[in-house]
């Protein structure tokens, strides 16, 4: 275990392995609608870790559904952590980005990557810098994505990718279909 040591879901950690965990500055990323989807189980020791992410393990890439959830889970459970600290756990993702690859993320400053998301959001209660955090869980989700700039380049433009999607799909559906494949010719 290092600094670039990246867990996913955790749920039966023990104490000391957390501590271990955090001792060597690794990463616990949460994955909630995972681990409600799969019925295993929820992490409630999830305030304890230094370096906490948010993640989907693959159930899908809407991060403001990943952030309702994870918040709403923990509510469900009395946990006592408010939407802040989920966003500061989503926004903790380009931590992870800097220390397995290297560059600077999640700022928009020089020298940063200039990754920035353009939302058309028109919330119906003021939005300021003391509730920021609750529009993201409460209001907030994927529908006011209007433009997406990765590395000063437009991967997303007014709701539509400057692409071919159709190609893509369909290719990622064969390649689907023969992971799929292989996992079930993978004996228990």
């Amino acid at each position: 275990l290092d600094e670039k040591t990246i867990l996913a879901h955790g749920i039966y950690l023990e104490e000391e392995e957390i501590d271990l965990l955090n001792e060597r500055n690794g990463f616990l990323v949460h994955n909630a609608r995972s681990n409600m989807n799969n019925g295993v189980g929820y992490n409630p020791h999830l305030p304890r870790y230094r370096n906490l992410a948010l993640g989907t393990d693959g159930i899908g890439g809407d991060m403001f559904t990943e952030l309702k959830h994870a918040y709403f889970k923990h509510k469900d459970e009395q946990g006592a952590w408010w939407p802040g600290d989920y966003l500061r756990a989503l926004a903790a993702g380009n931590r992870i980005v800097e220390r397995t690859w290297g560059g600077k993320f999640g700022l928009l400053e020089p020298g940063y990557a200039a990754d920035v998301v353009i939302a058309d959001y028109d919330p119906p209660t003021p939005l300021v810098a003391e509730n920021i955090a609750g529009h993201f869980v409460f209001g907030m989700d994927a529908s006011i994505t209007r433009t997406v700039i990765v590395n000063g380049t437009i991967v997303y433009e007014n709701r539509e990718f400057p692409f071919d999607t159709a190609e893509i799909y369909r290719q990622a559906r064969i390649e689907a279909k023969k992971l799929w494949e292989r996992m079930d010719s993978i004996a228990p």
